[in-house]
């Protein structure tokens, strides 16, 4: 496994040595503070979707809500994250 405060470290999954990168960062404290009050209410909560880098910030909004845009937003950017460096559509 490799590790970095860096997005790019996500590129080091291709070296034959490494089957997981992690990025490691700091969340704000709002998006913390949201998705904690949002597990209590919903401690349940489940959703699976199929979604492009196009459609993934509609879908994950529509799921969790309007007062969840911070998380959203961040699950969005590690799609479209994904599909770029996996190359897929």
């Amino acid at each position: 496994s490799i590790q970095g405060n860096e997005p790019h470290v996500f590129t080091d999954i291709y070296s034959e040595e490494v089957n997981i990168a992690i990025w490691q960062r700091n969340l704000s404290s709002t998006l913390t503070g949201s998705v904690a009050d949002f597990l209590t209410e919903k401690p349940r909560f489940k959703a699976s979707m199929t979604v492009s880098p196009q459609s993934v910030l509609e879908s994950i909004s529509e799921s969790l809500g309007t007062e969840m845009s911070e998380l959203s937003e961040n699950i969005a950017e590690l799609v479209e994250m994904f599909c770029c460096l996996f190359e897929l559509k």
